[in-house]
């Protein structure tokens, strides 16, 4: 398998996802113990436009326990050089110089083929707008269970309808009631954060493993830190 950007989910066939699986299956080992060299001497910058330290954290914890080295920025939207007129375009060419792969979360959709475009590295989508999280897509995938799904309701996607957003909030919520409706072998995600979606109190349950996709997304993201360098153990 081979890729050269990770820019959307639709990439990945039955048998990519297959060697990507089991290749984080390998990952895991690396993950909880002392690491690897693998990526020894590559450098990962990872460039968020939006907020998200989930997903940057567990970027740069993936690189890092590869062996790899991270040039991070949390408030890249604060430094662009997009806000002075300049372009998302100049400043992957110019990461190119620094970083041997770029992950980018961006704004705006379709970023991340903007910035492929132009990349001599490979570009690693964490989110563009609404279009694609092809990684997080990657790691909500499951073994063959029924699976509940829930994400946060945004507040803003209502507007000013705040009454709307209120009786939305109550009414999709996992509480005991539903978990007496559900098989006992089927699980519940959550993308994370959450809000009254889900009550801490479900997270006892056996079948709740939002927690669990975080370590789920460390091995996932170095199996593809691994993949676009070509380098397995």
């Amino acid at each position: 398998m081979r890729l050269n950007h990770i820019l959307e989910a639709q990439q990945f066939n039955k048998k990519m996802l297959k060697e990507v699986f089991t290749l984080a299956d390998q990952m895991a080992t690396f993950a909880q113990g002392g690491g690897s060299d693998l990526l020894r001497n590559r450098i990962l910058a990872s460039l968020f436009f939006v907020p998200s330290n989930r997903t940057r954290f567990s970027f740069e914890s993936a690189m890092i326990r590869l062996g790899g080295q991270v040039l991070g920025s949390d408030r890249a939207e604060a430094f662009s050089s997009e806000l002075d007129g300049g372009s998302l375009e100049d400043t992957i060419t110019t990461l190119n110089y620094f970083a041997d792969v770029i992950v980018l979360r961006h704004h705006l959709s379709g970023s991340a083929k903007r910035a492929a475009r132009v990349s001599t590295v490979p570009i690693i989508n964490a989110g563009d707008g609404t279009a694609q999280h092809p990684t997080q897509a990657l790691l909500d995938l499951a073994r063959k269970v029924d699976v509940f799904y829930v994400t946060q309701i945004p507040v803003g996607s209502f507007g000013d309808r705040l009454d709307d957003y209120e009786a939305s909030k109550r009414q999709f919520v996992i509480d005991r009631r539903v978990l007496k409706s559900m098989k006992k072998n089927s699980i519940i995600m959550h993308p994370l954060p959450r809000g009254p979606e889900i009550p801490p109190e479900m997270d006892k349950d056996l079948r709740a493993v939002y927690f669990q996709q975080t370590r789920y997304g460390l091995c996932i993201r170095m199996a593809l830190l691994c993949t676009v360098f070509q380098r397995f153990p």
